[in-house]
């Protein structure tokens, strides 16, 4: 009888002290991770949370967005930033609001707060600048804002006189650099300055390159992606200088061809030159999720779906797969060094 005792205590207690120290162990490890130059900040249009996974593509932060209809079935963020004091700024447009979270999860500002007269409708983007202000495009409302750290707005510029509809901002500093608009409200199709009177110059057309993402380069150049197979990078006289085209996959049906394209998401390109691509995945697939690409095309990574692990840390309770959960990502951030 006195044996098994012994073994049956064996049997229950050795695997409890394991997963304990896995789960500490990986508690540890996500500590350890957060913020690392290399790791990648991953918005969730499908999925109620905005994530920080490493390069091996597991999830070492995450935040729960509260306050979504539908038990959290669904996500709606549309962008997602690692600010320079380790907080992170997120664009959610089903709650039509721009949050800051600090590293603990604790909500440190905010702006949408229709109680408070703070009225967006389909924000976009929200860029930081140095001095404390958030740029915000408030699309459906055809604006662009910007708001202090007392949520008051500050400045304006309305295009709901004009054919062109601000997407994004380009913010250097404390300087607003670039406006990028659209014409349809999805495609990006260029982007111009502000002279001092507030109004528009210098355009410059890339709607010949349709995509939804333009990330401004050091030298000069944009990269353009989203919502298809391609990825450009333009020269200030909108010329290619380098493009990428992402392999398409034999569709099983012509049904499958229509749902589901497989097109890219996001991209953004690393300060070593290579470009991080995101492929829209909104259902499980042996397919990668992210690849990266060299300056000569060359594919250095793929990150797929690490099966494996994420049932092991599921169990865990602790962590999961990042690749597993965000599959439908339409803002990308690499964080680099400070």
């Amino acid at each position: 009888m006195r044996t098994l005792k012994r073994i049956l205590f064996a049997i229950l207690f050795i695997p409890a002290c394991l997963i304990l120290l896995c789960a500490v162990g990986w508690d540890i490890y996500r500590r350890i991770q957060f913020n690392k130059p290399g790791n990648i900040m991953v918005g969730e249009l499908s999925y109620p949370a905005v994530g920080e996974m490493d390069r091996r593509g597991f999830v070492v932060w995450e935040y729960i967005i509260p306050g979504l209809p539908g038990e959290g079935e669904t996500g709606g963020n549309v962008f997602v930033r690692r600010l320079k004091n380790g907080n992170t700024l997120v664009v959610n447009q089903v709650l039509n609001k721009v949050l800051e979270v600090s590293r603990a999860k604790k909500l440190v500002w905010e702006y949408g707060d229709a109680t408070r007269g703070e009225h967006l409708h389909w924000p976009r983007r929200a860029r930081r600048s140095a001095n404390g202000d958030t740029y915000i495009v408030d699309s459906g409302n055809d604006r662009l804002i910007r708001v202090n750290q007392q949520r008051e707005i500050v400045w304006e510029y309305s295009s709901q006189d004009s054919a062109l509809r601000v997407t994004d901002v380009h913010v250097v500093g404390e300087e607003l650099k670039h406006i990028v608009f659209s014409k349809d409200g999805h495609f990006v199709a260029g982007y111009f300055e502000l002279d001092e009177s507030g109004k528009p110059r210098n355009h410059r057309w890339v709607d010949k390159y349709p995509g939804t993402n333009l990330q401004f380069l050091d030298n000069g150049n944009v990269l353009i992606s989203g919502y298809n197979f391609y990825v450009w990078e333009l020269d200030s006289a909108g010329v290619v200088v380098w493009e990428y085209s992402l392999p398409r996959e034999e569709p099983t049906d012509a049904e499958e061809l229509v749902t589901n394209p497989r097109p890219i998401s996001a991209a953004v390109k690393l300060s070593n030159g290579d470009v991080l691509v995101a492929r829209d995945r909104s259902f499980p697939s042996p397919s990668p999720n992210y690849v990266q690409v060299s300056e000569a095309k060359h594919i250095l990574k793929q990150y797929g779906l690490n099966k494996i692990m994420t049932c092991w840390y599921l169990v865990l309770g602790r962590g999961r797969s990042a690749f597993s959960f965000y599959t439908w990502s339409r803002s990308l951030q690499i964080i680099e060094e400070p």
